[in-house]
């Protein structure tokens, strides 16, 4: 199932304080309004599910719950309304964290309202509180939505979460590790085999960036006066400006998906949740910096000289490539694939085999070891390094950021053009920094020092 991003949407965190100390975390059943209790508890457990992702949250499964306590008391603890009874709870399930919150349906919309509590205190730490217009079978986007918000929000802060102008991706984590980097079967580009160390934890997008998402953050800039736009193409206003995004692309045949109507970029009708393609390495960066603005994170890449800050500071960028092929190896939890989550690219790559030679919604293909979707084929990826064809060595390196300057910058991961043997994990790619096709897509990974 794809996560659907319409920018509709109004969430609202509110942090008091942050006391609980690391243990095990406990999610009560989300109260329904107007709404089934099926629903609710479906919903519930995608919040479940959407916890265990992030490594601070060791998150106790309802049978566990329900081996413990009553049944009855998970469903309606009310702690949504009345947190009194956390500590009492959290002592029968040796708990340190608890959740609990409602899920409404309005005739418009859904609107879910997650807290996070601390049972020492009976009092709620975080509440966060997300609506949008949305289809009921895909609420469980709204959960993974309404997780990330919660997680993600700044102690002792009341402000506005990015759902109101922009919508930020799902993210999987992608936990430190040791690896091997190319292929004796790849390419020279992919020789030689060498080993890396990455020392630092991140985040990368669960799906490629959409038109949807996009398109979003091109009006998001355009209300902050970040843009310069012509007939042609899409720059940035502030700092040295470069093309951004493609609106004449036309690449075999196959055009822009986003468009300016001379108030609002609009995607067309049926393109929304499509990969995002005819973007330059400079719009893959800049929608990165927006993002981190947007959640008031740190901007990662100067616009002045388009440098990026890779490790200092949270907010979001392009992975470098051995961060890329760290994670599309499936990171710890690596299998050894010759693609992203299988040996058979048809299970989880579109590539010119089974693509019908055109772009596809991210996420419709099985997933790799760390629940990322489509890091073979659809689009391909800008990565954050600049590309050599001789950047490899027999040498082990830590946390290696490409070589210092090139015209170009690594792709990766092939795309819906692309064969199986130029779409593996190791494979690369490159392409002039600011220029695009209708192959050139992103995602983006969330740094956390």
């Amino acid at each position: 199932m794809k996560k659907t991003f319409i920018s509709a949407v109004s969430a609202v965190i509110i942090s008091i304080t942050l006391s609980a100390e690391p243990g095990k975390t406990a999610v009560f059943n989300l109260h329904p309004v107007n709404i089934s209790a099926s629903t609710a508890g479906y919903i519930t457990d995608a919040v479940r599910r959407e916890l265990s992702f992030f490594k601070e949250y060791d998150v106790l499964s309802s049978e566990e719950m329900s081996s413990m306590i009553n049944k009855d008391e998970i469903e309606n603890s009310q702690l949504w309304n009345n947190p009194s009874k956390a500590g009492l709870y959290a002592e029968m399930l040796n708990c340190s964290i608890i959740f609990a919150g409602t899920i409404e349906k309005k005739p418009d919309r859904y609107i879910i309202t997650l807290i996070q509590i601390d049972p020492k205190t009976n009092k709620n730490e975080k509440i966060v509180k997300i609506e949008k217009a949305i289809q009921e079978e895909k609420l469980y986007f709204l959960a993974e939505e309404a997780v990330k918000s919660i997680v993600f929000s700044k102690k002792g802060s009341v402000s506005l979460v990015s759902g109101t102008e922009f919508n930020a991706p799902a993210l999987s984590l992608v936990s430190k590790g040791v690896f091997t980097m190319g292929s004796e079967n790849g390419n020279k580009p992919e020789n030689p085999v060498h080993r890396i160390n990455i020392t630092h934890d991140f985040y990368m997008s669960k799906y490629e960036i959409s038109n949807a998402q996009y398109c979003t953050m091109l009006n998001y800039a355009l209300k902050n006066d970040r843009l310069k736009i012509t007939k042609k193409f899409v720059k940035n206003s502030e700092g040295s400006s470069k093309i951004l995004y493609n609106l004449n692309l036309n690449d075999r045949g196959i055009r822009a998906s986003i468009y300016f109507d001379g108030n609002l970029f609009k995607y067309k009708s049926g393109y929304g949740e499509i990969a995002a393609t005819g973007i330059t390495w400079y719009g893959a960066a800049f929608f990165c910096n927006m993002l981190s603005i947007s959640e008031k994170l740190t901007p990662l890449y100067d616009l002045k000289n388009w440098t990026s800050v890779l490790f200092n500071f949270k907010g979001y960028r392009l992975p470098t490539e051995a961060e890329w092929e760290f994670a599309a190896q499936g990171g710890r939890f690596s299998k050894k694939f010759a693609y992203p989550g299988s040996d058979n690219f048809s299970e989880t790559a579109w590539l010119k085999d089974n693509s019908d030679m055109r772009l596809h919604e991210s996420g419709l293909l099985k997933p790799n070891e760390l629940e990322i979707y489509d890091m073979s084929g659809n689009a391909a990826e800008w990565c954050n390094d600049f590309y050599d064809a001789g950047y490899y060595t027999t040498e082990e390196q830590t946390n290696p950021s490409g070589p210092d300057y090139s015209a170009y910058h690594s792709l990766r991961g092939g795309s819906y053009r692309s064969n199986p043997l130029r779409s593996a994990v190791y494979s690369r790619n490159y392409l002039n920094s600011e220029k695009s096709s209708s192959e050139s897509g992103f995602r983006p990974v969330l740094i956390i020092p």
